[in-house]
């Protein structure tokens, strides 16, 4: 069985983005790869939502692909500025309280303080709400920007800027 490879499925998104909104004709990646190669292609790119295809079944399965359209989401995937999925998208990252929790574990026990002062402080941590947390996590983020030495550059080095 043939697996997706992406220089096949980027080819075929942007050959199907050259006729949008209408179809695209998959014969010719039919016979050019052959039917597995095709199919696995284009099922991987229908199974990300990325094309819609119509498939040609032969005793309820896929025989091949007579067309495909991509999606909108197809569109935004092969534009060079991501479409409107780049600008209405919102980038949410979520730190479980587990998560916060353990961070601040590992600082907590690199500090000079005492064990006695380490472990009221991880029990004044488990004791915290879930809004506790979120601010605890919104403060800690700030101080960190705050405190890094030439945060600006840093930021740039980081994100790649």
């Amino acid at each position: 069985m043939a697996k997706p490879d992406k220089k096949i499925w980027i080819e075929m998104l942007e050959a199907a983005a050259e006729t949008y909104p209408d179809a695209r004709e998959a014969d010719q990646w039919n016979q050019a790869l052959g039917k597995s190669t095709a199919n696995a292609n284009i099922t991987y790119l229908v199974d990300h939502g990325l094309v819609t295809g119509l498939a040609r079944k032969r005793m309820g399965d896929i025989d091949s692909y007579g067309e495909i359209t991509i999606t909108s989401a197809g569109l935004d995937y092969v534009s060079e500025d991501g479409g409107l999925t780049s600008e209405l998208g919102v980038v949410t990252i979520r730190l479980e309280a587990e998560t916060i929790q353990a961070l601040v574990t590992a600082q907590i026990e690199m500090t000079d303080a005492t064990r006695q002062e380490k472990n009221l402080l991880r029990q004044q941590l488990q004791a915290l709400s879930k809004e506790g947390h979120q601010r605890l996590a919104n403060q800690l983020i700030r101080l960190g920007l705050e405190g890094a030495p030439r945060s600006i550059e840093w930021l740039k080095t980081l994100i790649g800027s």
